[in-house]
C-alpha cells in the first residue's frame, strides 16, 4: 500500500473518531499515546497480526476513541522504540511503515503492518518452562492460541482485491417536504477499477456494504447501505443493482441517492470541500475494503445546487463506460 493510500485510511478511521461513530474495521487499533512497554506493545502487534490472516493492519497513536478527539502524540525516536519491541518477538516480526499524519494542529502516528508472514511468536516475558506463545487478538484482548485457531491461521482466506478510484462526483440539492422541512438530495457516482491479487473472483453485495458523506464540518449522512452496482457490458464483469462480481480485474460503478434532513444553509454546503467514506465487504472476506474519497468543489457560478467531483462523469446507458465531457 503506497503511503497516501496509508494516510487516507488514517483520515477516514480519524473523522468516524471524531462523529463518535463505531470503528467497525478490525485491523485497526487506536492508542491515545505511546505503549510504555514493548514487551506487551510487542504481544498485541502479534495477535493483532495473527488474527488478520493476512491483511494489513493499522495502528495509530495519539487518537482517543472513548473521548472523540486527536489529542496527538509527542515525538520518539520511532527506530529505537521498535527495536525494543521487535527484541520480544522470535526469529521474525513484522516491519511496521511509520508516517507523521497532520490533523489540524496535531499529529498522528500510522503504523502499517503487512501480516502475510504470520504467524508471528512471541517470547514469554515471564519466563519459566513456556519459553514462546503464539498470541491472539480476541476483541480488546489478547490470550495465547488455541487449536482451533491455529488452523485458521495455518488456511487464510483469499487475499483482499485492490480498488482504485477513476472517477466520483457528487450533487447536492436542497428540497422542502410538505411540512417546510429541508432535505437535502444526495447522488453520489462513483467509478472504481478493482484488482485481484491473483485471479481469483470477487462477490460484493449491496447489503454489505456501506457509504458516509461529510462536506466541511457536516455529517450529511452514512453509514447507510443502500448502495447500487452498475458495470460495462463484459465477460469478466456481472453487476446488478443488489451486487457485482469481478473475476480477475475490471470496472465497476457504485451509486446512492439519499434524502437527508438539514436544517442549515444549503448556499453555505455548496462551497465546502466534501469527503466520502466507502465500505467494500466480498462474500469470504472477515475485513472491509475502506475508501475515503476527498472531492474538490466543482460547482459553477450562478449554480442552484452543490457539485463536487474527480475524474469525468460516466454513463452506462449503452452498457458501457464512456466518460463524458
Amino acid at each position: 500500500m503506497r503511503n497516501h493510500e496509508i494516510e487516507s485510511w488514517a483520515l477516514s478511521i480519524i473523522d468516524r473518531v471524531r462523529s463518535g461513530q463505531p470503528i467497525e474495521d478490525q485491523r485497526v487499533e487506536l492508542k491515545t499515546c505511546w505503549p510504555d512497554d514493548p514487551k506487551k506493545a510487542a504481544r498485541r502487534i502479534a495477535g493483532h497480526a495473527n488474527t488478520a490472516r493476512g491483511e494489513p493492519i493499522l495502528w495509530l497513536i495519539g487518537v482517543d476513541e472513548e473521548g472523540r478527539t486527536v489529542p496527538g502524540i509527542a515525538f520518539i525516536e520511532f527506530a529505537s522504540w521498535y527495536s525494543a519491541v521487535k527484541a520480544s518477538f522470535d526469529e521474525l516480526a513484522p516491519e511496521p511503515i511509520a508516517l507523521q499524519v497532520p490533523v489540524s494542529r496535531a499529529t498522528v502516528a500510522a503504523l502499517y503492518f503487512e501480516t502475510d508472514r504470520a504467524p508471528f511468536v512471541c517470547k514469554n516475558a515471564a519466563g519459566g518452562t513456556v519459553q514462546r506463545e503464539v498470541p491472539w487478538r480476541e476483541a480488546t484482548g489478547v490470550n495465547s492460541a488455541t487449536r482451533s485457531q491455529l488452523l485458521r491461521l495455518l488456511s487464510p482466506l483469499q487475499k483482499l482485491p485492490s480498488i482504485d478510484v477513476v472517477a466520483a462526483h457528487l450533487d447536492v440539492d436542497a428540497h422542502k417536504s410538505n411540512e417546510g422541512k429541508q432535505f437535502l438530495r444526495n447522488a453520489i457516482q462513483l467509478v472504481l477499477f478493482l484488482t485481484q491479487p491473483s485471479s481469483q473472483t470477487s462477490v460484493i453485495p449491496s447489503h454489505r456494504c456501506t457509504v458516509s458523506l461529510v462536506v466541511g464540518a457536516h455529517n450529511i449522512f452514512g453509514p447507510v447501505s443502500d448502495v447500487q452496482f452498475l458495470s460495462p457490458q463484459v465477460d469478466n464483469i456481472n453487476a446488478s443493482a443488489l451486487w457485482v462480481s469481478i473475476t480477475g480485474s475490471g470496472l465497476f460503478e457504485v451509486r446512492n441517492t439519499t434524502f437527508a434532513h438539514f436544517d442549515g444553509s444549503a448556499d453555505e454546503v455548496y462551497s465546502q470541500p466534501a469527503h466520502i467514506d466507502l465500505k467494500l465487504v466480498s462474500v469470504g472476506h472477515d475485513y472491509s475494503i475502506s475508501i475515503r474519497i476527498d472531492l474538490p468543489v466543482r460547482r459553477k457560478d450562478g449554480e442552484k445546487r452543490g457539485h463536487w467531483g474527480i475524474g469525468s462523469r460516466y454513463s452506462n446507458r449503452t452498457g458501457t463506460a464512456v466518460p463524458l465531457e
